[in-house]
């Protein structure tokens, strides 16, 4: 079998359990989806396209734009569906004349940016309701908001490296001036040098000077300062080689040396910074080429069509996620081999669902003895008999986990099978609240004569209190109603005249069938099954695992065996009716007569067939 009370359901089978709910989730999905079309006026999308080709910048700054071709277009796509280009995007649009006011959501929400992973080439594409002007600008506003996004942060990475520069300068030139004093102090007793030395001092000033005035110098100017720079520059060597000739001071000389370090590296940073300068003026721009939109190209709304299927796939998802939830939370039985591995217990009989054979009364047995639950009920007396005997166990309670399984009317029919095969039975109607079985057997008058009470509580005399009823020439059937007594059940059946009735029973009748209460809703359910000998659980077709179990974990704890269990309610199969030629000899002269049960079978075949 595909699915059981003890598995999770699938999909397919949850849908198909609970298609009423299925269609009727879709049902209400497309009646909406109707509503909606119709009160929801006619829309034309209007879509832009604006197209730009990306190219990753190179030079002596790394403005994060180098790299793989592929990861820098996929880069600049992101940068694109950024937060802040439909920020930005938002504030050109409230710039403009007349100005367009769309949130930065509002630009996220309906624009889309594609590209392609073997090209470099960037669409960007929105899309707007009944107004192709607003589709265009907003296009081309996000278009230019990358642009002067990227360009603000080429700006401020370029600046970020000469104010680090700048930095390193200023350090260096406050160094170099330390170590020019500490110099000139070493010299200042040389009078050779002095002249020479004051030369250089200043050379070493105008040279400073120079070389920050280069920076923002026109052409003409500039080539004035590198020739100055140049006579200065071999004044300062020729100082420093007149400075080294006869003197060895190795204090002075570590200063020198770093003095020339100094200088060194100064020009070095000096020099990378007119690098940098020169590259971020000549880099292009991250925007090779752009095709601004012109025309927003309308496409008619999808309209009825989408918004109906879209609302039948969500009543359709939506009724199959529902009736899986339900299958899942409620586990049911399917077939009658299905309880068999929560009780541990073997199946006696399978019970068909009487209104498939059309039959009127509640007792086939008695009523309709041809039929396919008259023959299900003797089979089940017939397996009572046998179990019983082979467990040595005379006295037997049915038990249901709720109420509305059909214990009664399953034991009633069971005993008068067993009576008519010419057992002494006697049955015991201990489900005080309903007295169902003393109803279909005696009638509401037997609910109205001595008892069960009588004889636990009054001490009558079990046979003054037996009433019996007549299944057949010289067999009779022997019914203890509940009795007249109002009385606390749990206490009644905890006493010892209870368990001597019992013992008495079992010593006068080759069965004694109990009808207890539900033992899941009712207490003295339990006292009552710890009377008998063994149980026999009803299992209805439909009926819950869960509460089953819970039924099965009771009885554990009470102690009382299971005999087994019958299945009650199932689905009729062809098989079972197939019983007119085996019942013959078996029911004899009690048999209906041969017309009326061609009529019958007749009849049931028609409908079987339908």
């Amino acid at each position: 079998m595909s699915e059981n009370a003890l598995t999770e359901p699938t999909l397919f089978s949850a849908a198909w359990r609970y298609r009423w709910l299925v269609a009727i989730t879709t049902l209400v999905a497309l009646g909406l989806g109707i509503a909606f079309v119709m009160l929801r006026p006619p829309k034309t999308i209007y879509t832009a396209r604006a197209s730009l080709v990306v190219q990753a910048t190179a030079g002596g700054l790394d403005l994060g734009t180098s790299g793989n071709p592929q990861r820098f277009v996929a880069n600049q796509v992101e940068i694109l569906r950024s937060a802040a280009v439909s920020e930005l995007a938002s504030q050109i649009l409230e710039q403009q004349d007349p100005p367009i006011v769309l949130t930065p959501e509002d630009v996220t929400a309906s624009l889309q940016v594609e590209s392609s992973s073997n090209s470099d080439l960037i669409d960007v594409v929105f899309s707007a309701a009944d107004d192709p002007v607003v589709a265009v600008r907003t296009a081309n506003a996000v278009v230019e908001a990358y642009r002067q996004l990227v360009a603000s942060e080429k700006t401020a990475v370029t600046a970020a490296a000469l104010e680090r520069i700048d930095a390193q300068l200023v350090t260096l030139d406050e160094r170099a001036q330390t170590l020019a004093s500490q110099i000139a102090d070493r010299l200042a007793k040389d009078t050779a040098l002095i002249d020479l030395r004051s030369e250089y001092e200043d050379a070493i000033v105008e040279v400073v000077l120079l070389e920050r005035e280069a920076q923002t110098a026109d052409i003409t100017r500039l080539e004035e300062i590198r020739a100055r720079l140049g006579d200065l520059r071999n004044l300062i060597a020729t100082y420093r080689s007149v400075r080294s000739i006869g003197r060895d001071d190795p204090e002075l000389d570590a200063l020198q040396g770093e003095q020339d370090q100094i200088l060194t590296r100064r020009d070095a940073l000096l020099e990378r910074r007119d690098s940098i300068s020169i590259d971020v003026e000549l880099s292009p721009d991250v925007v090779a080429f752009s095709s601004p939109a012109q025309v927003a190209m309308p496409s008619p709304d999808s309209g009825p069509g989408r918004a109906l299927a879209v609302a039948i796939m969500l009543g359709l998802f939506g009724g199959v996620g529902l009736a899986y939830l339900f299958a899942s939370r409620v586990r049911v039985f399917h077939d009658r081999m299905e309880p068999q591995v929560i009780l541990g217990a073997p199946l006696l009989a399978d019970i068909p669902d009487f209104t498939q054979e059309g039959l009127k009364t509640l007792l086939p047995v008695r009523d309709e003895p041809r039929s396919a639950s008259a023959e299900a009920f003797r089979f089940a007396a017939a397996s009572l008999e046998l179990k019983m005997t082979r467990q040595n166990a005379k006295s037997l309670a049915i038990i249901s986990p709720t109420l509305g399984a059909g214990k009664s009317t399953v034991l009633a029919n069971a005993a008068l099978a067993a009576a008519r095969q010419g057992n002494r039975v006697l049955l015991i109607d201990a489900d005080f609240g309903n007295q169902v079985l003393t109803a279909l057997l005696a009638g509401d008058e037997g609910t109205q004569g001595p008892g069960l009470t009588e004889v636990v509580g009054e001490g009558l005399p079990l046979d003054r209190a037996i009433r019996r009823i007549q299944v057949g020439p010289d067999l009779l059937l022997s019914l203890l109603s509940r009795g007249r007594q109002p009385v606390a059940a749990a206490d009644l059946l905890r006493s010892r005249e209870a368990r001597g009735l019992f013992d008495t029973a079992k010593e006068e009748f080759d069965l004694v069938l109990v009808d207890a209460p539900p033992l899941l809703q009712v207490a003295y359910a339990s006292t009552l099954a710890s009377l008998v000998d063994t149980v026999l659980v009803l299992v209805a077709h439909g009926g819950s695992a869960t509460q089953l179990e819970e039924a099965r974990s009771r009885l554990n704890l009470i102690g009382v065996p299971i005999l087994g269990y019958v299945y009650n309610g199932s689905p009729l199969r062809r098989e079972m009716t197939i019983s007119e030629g085996s019942t013959a000899d078996v029911l004899g002269d009690m048999s209906m007569p041969k017309d009326d049960g061609e009529k019958r079978k007749s009849g049931f075949v028609k409908r079987w067939q339908r």
